[in-house]
């Protein structure tokens, strides 16, 4: 035979008139040829959850030509555990035998290296409104996905949180094993502040008052946790009568919240009384009415008669037509203030007899002399 190994040898055909020919049975021995082992495909292998395998080819130094021989593969990790073929990223070491009948070989230290796939992911931007809960933060495979049975495992998390404000969403510790690069862009994370909606109530003073308290209700929306308000409300300013807007002022609930007003809402300034009364006053029959004295009950701040009746002129009357002596209910009148209801208060006109010798309707002192008479009268 042709095959590697030992063949017997069996004589025949000879033959000798001279002689007597034995024959012998002898041996052949047909050494294994040696054979050189080609591994290629030991680099850039890309983890894909598939086997990967060099390529293997046989072939002798007279003949570059593959063989075609059954080559034998054993692989070991970097740890020195043997495994039937390689899959998880990750280098290893490989020993390759070639198992046939006519060729001998054998190639060690080998080493063929499966790289970890890279996934490009980016996470997805978020939004919510202050006070809300956080959604679950999410992601976008952009380049690569994940090989049949294989999972991410970890989460995505916030560089921050809590207040208005924006926050980077970090990779935290989202991982898709070993067998994978994560290529990582952040997103956005963004809390935006809460409305509320308030609702001033009217208020109202009489001219002159201190301002009461300016108070509001929540019309929509709601504080959060132990959130509060602060400042306070404020109004047009101005202290004469009329009506003055309520405005925000410094009320706030923090930087977390806007705050708007639902409608109008009005500061009223209403006007204070102001009492005048006609002091009385006498006249003789046949005289013209006289000037009146007046007296004042119900000035506010520093207001006095010059500045809160420069613009104003009084009209005196009595209660009827001065037909003869006798008293009289004397009046006044002006025209309207600004800031002050008038209330007036009556006086008395005495209207005397004209001439000598007539007596006072009445009685008052024309003189006082001084008595020398020790008494101290």
């Amino acid at each position: 035979g042709n095959s590697a190994g030992e063949h017997w040898i069996i004589p025949g055909g000879l033959f000798s008139e001279n002689f007597e020919v034995t024959y012998g049975l002898g041996t052949l021995t047909i050494e294994k040829a040696s054979a050189s082992i080609n591994l290629d495909d030991l680099i850039g292998q890309v983890y894909d959850g598939s086997a990967k395998r060099p390529t293997v080819s046989a072939s002798t130094t007279d003949d570059p030509t593959d063989l075609g021989l059954n080559v034998y593969l054993s692989y070991e990790t970097e740890s020195g555990s043997a495994v039937v073929v390689p899959v998880e990223a990750g280098t290893y070491k490989v020993s390759a035998y070639i198992f046939d009948q006519n060729y001998k070989g054998e190639l060690t230290d080998q080493f063929i290296t499966i790289s970890p796939d890279v996934l490009k992911i980016q996470a997805e931007n978020k939004s919510i409104v202050y006070g809300s809960a956080n959604p679950e933060l999410t992601f976008v495979e952009i380049e690569g996905s994940l090989a049949p049975g294989n999972e991410y495992t970890g989460n995505l998390e916030l560089s921050g949180s809590g207040d208005v404000g924006s926050y980077s969403i970090l990779q935290g510790n989202l991982s898709a094993g070993s067998n994978y690069t994560i290529e990582y862009t952040e997103g956005v994370f963004e809390i935006t502040q809460a409305s509320i909606v308030v609702s001033a109530d009217s208020q109202t003073k009489v001219y002159g008052d201190a301002d009461p308290d300016l108070t509001f209700s929540v019309f929509l929306g709601s504080l959060f946790g132990d959130d509060s308000f602060m400042g306070s409300l404020s109004r047009e300013s101005g202290e004469d009568v009329g009506l003055y807007n309520i405005t925000l002022g410094t009320l706030s609930a923090g930087g977390n919240y806007k705050l708007s007003f639902e409608g109008e809402a009005f500061f009223e300034i209403e006007k204070a009384n102001l009492t005048v009364t006609v002091e009385d006053n006498f006249i003789r029959f046949g005289d013209q009415l006289p000037v009146f004295s007046l007296s004042y009950s119900g000035f506010k701040f520093t207001d006095d008669v010059q500045n809160v009746f420069s613009d104003n002129s009084f009209t005196f009357s009595v209660d009827r037509e001065i037909t003869e002596p006798g008293t009289y209910v004397a009046s006044a009148s002006t025209t309207d203030l600004l800031n002050y209801s008038l209330y007036f208060e009556s006086g008395f006109l005495y209207v005397n007899p004209y001439g000598p010798g007539t007596k006072k309707v009445r009685s008052y002192l024309d003189c006082v002399t001084r008595i020398n008479d020790g008494s101290g009268y």
